[in-house]
Parts: C-alpha cells; structure tokens; sequence
C-alpha cells in the first residue's frame, strides 16, 4: 500500500495561487519553491509533492490558464449567431483572462517563461480549450463567414 497523501487540492489552489500571485507582484524572477511555501503557511516538501520542481509550478499556471478557458467557453451557451459567439468568447472569455489573470495568460500564450515545458496535463488542457475555439471558428467557416475578405496588411508609406 502506498503513502497516504498529504497535499490535497485545497493546498494544490492555494500554492497555485500564491504562485500567481507572486509573479504578478514581483515578476516571474521572484518565483522561488521557498517563497510559494511561505506564501501559502506551509513546506517546500508540499511544493516539490505537488508540482515536482518549480518548472512544474509555472506549468500548472499555464494550464490554470487553459482550464480557465475550456471552463469558461463551454459556459457560453450556442446561439444561432456564430459571430456573435465568436465575439462572446474575445470579449468574455480571453479578455477576461487576460485582466483577471494577466500572470496567467502571459504565461500560456507570451512565452515569457522559458522553462515551461508543456508537459501532458498543459498540453490536454491546451487542446481542450482549442478545440472548444475551433469548434467556434469552424461555424463561421460553416456559414460563409471566413475568407470572403482577404486580409492584406499594408505597409504605410513611410516604412516601405
């Protein structure tokens, strides 16, 4: 029989949380395994037993991120409009993201932390929540409403 487990996901939140909002106050630099423990009134041991290493840390951020968005598009509810759902995730969901959580978005779609390394939970959650996306772009595509426009980026005259 193996160990019983001591961390459970209330502690799980918790240095999630003082993780995030660590980064969010002093930078991904300050993120340290000591300074999340402290953060959250408890050990290191329960960092390292939880996420496995700092880099497991900022992973389980960016896959905070992805969960927040698989959680929040599958809330939507479909109407007969995909642009207008299509706006609605923009607008509810990714905006929200990214001022509510702003450590979090940066994390999972600004590359700003080199040691995320995408393990297999980030990357399920990743393609659960594109996947939800997808779904959202491909009923536009459905209804004629994609590519009848091309887009063509100019150059203003003073860059060329």
């Amino acid at each position: 029989m193996g160990r019983p487990r001591e961390h459970d996901e209330t502690t799980r939140e918790s240095l999630r949380a003082e993780a995030e909002r660590i980064v969010a106050q002093h930078g991904l630099a300050a993120l340290s395994v000591r300074a999340v423990a402290d953060a959250a009134h408890t050990t290191t041991r329960a960092v390292y037993s939880t996420f496995g290493s700092k880099e497991g840390l900022i992973d389980a951020l960016a896959q905070t991120a992805f969960e927040f968005l698989y959680k929040e598009i599958e809330k939507l509810p479909e109407t007969d409009d995909p642009v207008r759902d299509a706006l609605d995730v923009a607008v509810k969901v990714f905006r929200r993201l990214a001022l509510d959580h702003p450590v979090l978005y940066r994390i999972a779609f600004q590359r700003v932390a080199p040691a995320l390394r995408a393990g297999p939970e980030v990357t399920a959650a990743r393609q659960r929540a594109f996947a939800q996306l997808q779904g959202k772009i491909r009923r536009l595509e459905d209804a004629g409403l994609l590519g009848r426009t091309p887009l063509r980026w100019r150059r203003s005259p003073s860059k060329r």
